[in-house]
């Protein structure tokens, strides 16, 4: 059964709102201590802490070897393992009834481990950008800050933010690329321009392979030429910073463009459908998943 959170997420909106429409040193100061209010909460409550991060739960059954899931509607939905990990990035988790098998429980518990702490230091990150010294890099962390407030709907009106969250999550979900995805740390997002990571074995090679994501969604032409711009010289810092991923260099920064519309709608039709398991993504046309698997398929860094 679902918790019933609707308090926690008026909440959190109103929190959000109140922050939004300070300015200068207070709003500063504002973000500030309710990022930090968010680790204190990790540190001393965390049954408030998971409810902040995931206000929607359900419970997950297993019948002969495949999972199912009833909505808040009463509606029984089948998933899958990766369905159930993606769905963390939408704030939604799940308990596990005594019938799903050991290991499927104990990889989706990983997974949700791996995430609540990228969120935790995700914002320590952040604080340490906003309270450095200022720099062209300052407003940016400040940006994600408001954004990890906001989580589990991080985008406000901003469907950029959306479909970069659509991208990552089909890419979670997706059991048929034999990839492996990360999302950035905000210092590799603000000053490397990398929204996430995607590392393979190359099949020529036999070795591990690993390059950045830079995504946009449906850019004017003249952001396109500063996109292009911007890829080369993230590219030049990536391998002159030596970053890697799990001991694997980041090669340079595939550019991943789409041309996503009426993304709200289909994010009001998913709410209205009670949020099932395959997130917005499921909405999306065949021809408009097929603009992120052909970049992700190709996997060479490069430019537009």
């Amino acid at each position: 059964m679902k918790v019933d959170t609707k308090e926690i997420k008026e909440s959190q909106a109103l929190e959000t709102a109140d922050l939004r429409s300070l300015e200068g040193p207070q709003a500063e100061q504002s973000l500030e201590l309710r990022l930090l209010a968010i680790l204190n909460e990790a540190d001393l409550n965390e049954q408030e802490f998971l409810q902040r991060c995931f206000p929607d739960r359900y419970e997950v059954v297993e019948i002969d070897g495949q999972l199912f899931c009833e909505l808040d509607s009463g509606e029984i939905v089948e998933t899958t393992l990766k369905d159930l990990q993606a769905d963390l990035l939408w704030g939604i988790s799940y308990t596990f009834d005594e019938s799903v098998s050991h290991d499927t429980a104990a990889a989706y518990e990983a997974a949700k481990e791996a995430f609540i702490q990228g969120y935790y230091s995700g914002i320590q990150e952040i604080l340490k950008g906003i309270r450095g010294p200022i720099t062209e890099h300052t407003e940016s962390f400040r940006s994600l800050g408001h954004r990890m407030l906001a989580f589990p709907q991080p985008w406000g009106k901003d469907m950029g933010v959306l479909a970069e969250q659509i991208a990552l999550s089909m890419l979670v979900r997706n059991q048929d690329l034999e990839i492996q995805v990360a999302s950035a740390s905000p210092r590799e997002d603000v000053e490397l321009k990398v929204d996430f990571f995607l590392a393979w074995q190359d099949e020529q090679s036999g070795l591990r392979r690993c390059c950045g994501v830079q995504f946009f969604n449906a850019p004017k032409r003249a952001q396109l030429e500063y996109k292009v711009t911007q890829i080369a010289e993230a590219s030049r810092q990536l391998q002159d910073l030596n970053i890697a991923l799990d001991g694997v260099p980041v090669e340079g920064i595939v550019p991943l463009k789409v041309n996503w519309k009426f993304l709200k709608q289909r994010l009001n039709r998913w709410h209205e459908d009670d949020r099932p398991p395959g997130g917005v993504e499921r909405y999306l046309r065949d021809s408009e998943k097929e603009q992120v698997f052909r970049v992700v398929r190709q996997r060479e860094p490069g430019v537009l």
